[in-house]
C-alpha cells in the first residue's frame, strides 16, 4: 500500500518508507496530475505538456521511459495503453487529496477537522516545471482550487464552534 501527499512537497511512502528514487521531478509532477485529474489522459498530450519544446516523437519517448518506471515504482497505480493513461481507482494507494474531498464533504466537525490537518502546506509546493507553460497554468489553477476547498472547510468549522460557543476553537481554526 502506498500513500501519497500532494498537499505540500510530492512524497510517496510504502510500508512507512519514504520513496525518493523517482526518475525526475518531472515524473513526479505527470504522476500528480494523473491523480489529480482522475481520468484517462492522451500520451500526446501528456508528452506535449511536460516536453513542450521536443518533437512529437522524443517527447513520447520521454513520457513512455517515465511512465516505465512510474509503474515499476508504483505497481497497480497506473492503467496504461497505447493511447492513454490513468490513475487507476483501485489503485493500492491512500492519496491525501481524495482523502480530503471524502472528509470535507462531511458534516461532522471531527471529520472537517481531520481533513485540515491534512492539508500540510499548498498543493503541490515547490513544484515547477522549467519550460512547461501549460503544466504550470493548469498548477496554478489547481493550486488556487484547494486553497479555496482548505478555505471553505475552516469557515464550516468556524462557524459550527462559533454556533456552539467553542470560541477557542473557532479562533484556532
Amino acid at each position: 500500500m502506498f500513500y501519497i501527499r500532494l498537499f505540500g512537497a510530492i512524497e510517496i511512502e510504502s510500508d512507512g518508507e519514504l520513496l525518493t528514487a523517482f526518475r525526475s521531478q518531472k515524473a513526479l509532477a505527470l504522476l500528480a496530475y494523473l491523480i489529480s485529474e482522475n481520468r484517462a489522459v492522451t500520451r500526446d498530450y501528456l508528452a506535449g505538456l511536460a516536453w513542450p519544446e521536443s518533437s512529437q516523437k522524443q517527447a513520447l519517448g520521454l513520457l513512455r521511459r517515465t511512465l516505465h518506471s512510474l509503474s515499476s515504482q508504483l505497481p497497480g497505480c497506473l492503467e496504461v495503453d497505447r493511447r492513454t493513461v490513468r490513475w487507476r481507482a483501485d489503485a493500492p494507494a491512500r492519496v491525501d487529496i481524495y482523502q480530503f474531498e471524502r472528509l470535507a464533504s462531511s458534516s461532522e466537525n471531527l471529520d472537517l477537522a481531520e481533513g485540515v490537518r491534512l492539508y500540510r502546506a499548498p498543493y503541490l509546493e515547490g513544484v515547477y516545471l522549467d519550460g512547461c507553460p501549460e503544466f504550470e497554468r493548469w498548477l496554478v489553477s489547481e493550486q488556487q482550487r484547494w486553497h479555496q476547498r482548505v478555505v471553505q472547510v475552516l469557515m464550516s468549522l468556524i462557524a459550527a464552534h462559533t454556533r456552539q460557543a467553542e470560541y477557542e476553537q473557532a479562533l484556532a481554526y
